[in-house]
């Protein structure tokens, strides 16, 4: 029994390094992935927190099985390497309780990461689309800075607003350049006003 609580401590160190490594590896990869949106003001800091934890948490379902893979080959090589893989099959141990520790453990992983891909991943994509949604919904004035020129994807409007209220929904100091095939107008307005959610699916802004 000491020596296969021995190769269950080795397996399992090697097991939670590479685990956590992994998870810290993915998490910053995601977290700079969206970033980038925050740096266009589409995304706020507890938005991108959230977003980063839900990929993160997705992730397992690959990086449990890819940890125990990559933990095995560290730990049995480092018994390898100092000789102690020899000294356990002196002392009596014999290659299939190394197997049963192995498979014992693997199946008990394989366990935990069918629950996380069964029930977990389906409840965590069902809340991270939910909440790409509810930020894709958001007036886009919403994600706007003020003081600051944008251009429309499509480049025919540029929009300008001087500062802005998202409690009483008062914005001041708008600028709205529009083009069209005859040439542009451009509307202007010392204080204005969002209504959001006129209908379901769009806002109104009253300038005054």
């Amino acid at each position: 029994m000491l020596i296969e609580r021995y190769i269950v401590k080795e397996l399992a160190f090697s097991f939670f390094l590479t685990f956590f490594t992994l998870i810290f590896i993915f998490f910053m990869y995601s977290l700079t992935t969206f970033l980038g949106e925050a740096a266009n003001g589409m995304l706020s800091g507890a938005e991108i927190l959230t977003l980063t934890i839900y990929k993160t948490f997705i992730s397992l379902g690959v990086l449990v099985p890819l940890s125990y893979f990559l933990s095995l080959n560290i730990a049995f090589g480092r018994l390898n390497l100092n000789s102690e893989l020899t000294a356990l099959r002196v002392s009596g141990l014999n290659s299939g309780r190394i197997f049963s520790i192995v498979i014992g453990l693997g199946l008990v992983l394989s366990t935990f990461t069918a629950g996380i891909s069964l029930e977990g991943r389906p409840w965590a994509y069902g809340q991270l689309y939910g909440l790409k949604d509810t930020i894709a919904s958001k007036w886009e004035f919403d994600k706007v800075r003020e003081k600051r020129f944008y251009i429309s994807e499509n480049e025919k409007q540029v929009v300008y607003i001087g500062s802005t209220n998202p409690s009483s929904d008062a914005i001041a100091d708008i600028f709205i350049r529009n083009s069209n095939p005859e040439g542009f107008e451009v509307i202007s307005a010392p204080i204005g006003s969002i209504d959001s959610f006129i209908t379901p699916s769009s806002h109104r802004l009253s300038l005054k």
